[in-house]
């Protein structure tokens, strides 16, 4: 995870940049909601983002990009 990315706050993890309006009023650890999301995404809403990040972030040892190559194995 990025250092950074998040803070602590009252015990619990929330994002440290601006405040996404979805994010207001969770009380929960912004941590977990994120990975909540990202297990939700689509294969095509996946494919989109690999199209759309930078080519350092999208390379070969991106677990993204490991776990697609791994399901498309199976």
């Amino acid at each position: 995870m990025p250092s950074g990315l998040f803070r602590a706050d009252a015990g619990r993890s929330v994002f440290a940049g601006p405040t996404p309006e979805i994010f207001k009023g969770y009380t929960g650890d912004h941590v977990d909601l994120l990975v909540r999301y990202m297990f939700q995404l689509t294969p095509d809403e996946q494919s989109q983002l690999l199209r759309i990040l930078p080519r350092a972030a999208a390379g070969s040892g991106s677990p993204a990009v490991a776990m697609r190559t791994e399901a498309a194995r199976q």
